[in-house]
């Protein structure tokens, strides 16, 4: 499996995640964990997420999906990235999700500003936007902590963003 890009956070190892890293999983999580380097959490992913995220593995240049590895426990606790290229604006929309056993860390918010700040970086990027529900309390601490700011509600959901 080819990686295409890597970030290090002060805890944290992003890597974006090879198209086809599902399938191997699938097929040989051994070959799998050896291939990223960092061990999988027991029964990742659900098959709901894997069917969620597979699309994004798709996308490359690093603006799909990442894996979040924590180096202390050399193991993977969530996912985070990116929703697709940025826009003729130069928008582009994150989303995150780390393993239960592992919230509570702050490994969504150090992960989040990591790949925002790296995104913000590139050229044509001037703005990353993200959506949570607004009964959410975890997620809109993450963005908070990881510098965006609320800018609008649509019904049950917040919108946040974070400028160049």
């Amino acid at each position: 499996m080819e990686q295409e890009q890597r970030l290090e956070t002060p805890r944290l190892l992003l890597h974006s995640a090879p198209p086809d890293l599902f399938e191997l999983v699938a097929e040989d999580p051994a070959a799998a964990e050896a291939a990223i380097g960092a061990s999988l959490p027991p029964g990742w992913p659900e098959p709901g997420l894997a069917q969620a995220l597979r699309p994004l593995a798709r996308i490359r240049g690093g603006w799909g999906l990442w894996l979040v590895v924590a180096r202390e426990e050399g193991a993977v606790v969530g996912t985070a990235g990116f929703k697709g290229p940025p826009n003729a604006q130069g928008t582009i929309e994150t989303g995150y999700g780390i393993e239960a056993a592992y919230r509570n860390r702050g490994y969504a918010s150090e992960a989040v500003s990591g790949l925002a700040e790296w995104a913000l970086g590139r050229p044509g990027v001037s703005r990353v936007v993200a959506e949570c529900e607004r009964a959410n309390a975890p997620s809109i601490r993450v963005l908070e902590k990881a510098g965006f700011s609320r800018v609008g509600e649509r019904g049950s959901m917040l919108d946040w963003e974070i400028h160049a």
